[in-house]
């Protein structure tokens, strides 16, 4: 090979090594801190018990607050959120407060939690706001 082939051979070998470290770092999925989905919007699911649940989530970037959240009680909630994965604290109107976790889908349409007074619950997108939103047991009618 002669030394135009070999240059040649060096550049199209660091390319390929870019493009692979950037495919690399793209959809990871951790995050790194930041948020890779949309979750604002209301919500409405599930808890273990069968009682509904739901909650407005507000994002700015990789912060979340739910000012107004029902999980089996009436409260607010402010997390982070890094990829898909949500880190949340729960503060009830009656004072308690207590640690959640759980990940959003990467549509960023459901979202399936826990909570140690609580248990597994999940959350479906339903809608801009309160406002404007499709009941849990109804067909969505509204899109991001």
């Amino acid at each position: 090979m002669n030394v135009s082939g070999v240059r040649r051979w060096v550049r199209m070998a660091c390319a390929a090594v870019a493009c692979l470290a950037l495919a690399g770092c793209e959809g990871s999925g951790d995050g790194g801190g930041s948020a890779s989905v949309d979750v604002n919007g209301f919500w409405e699911g599930t808890t273990p018990n069968g009682s509904t649940c739901a909650a407005t989530f507000v994002q700015d970037g990789s912060s979340v607050t739910g000012p107004e959240v029902k999980i089996n009680r009436f409260g607010s909630l402010k997390g982070s959120l890094s990829g898909q994965s949500f880190t949340f604290t729960m503060n009830y109107a009656d004072g308690d407060t207590e640690s959640g976790t759980g990940t959003f889908s990467a549509d960023g349409m459901k979202f399936e939690g826990q909570l140690p007074s609580v248990g597994d619950f999940y959350f479906l997108w339903r809608g801009p706001s309160f406002a404007e939103h499709s009941p849990l047991d109804a067909p969505l009618t509204y899109s991001k």
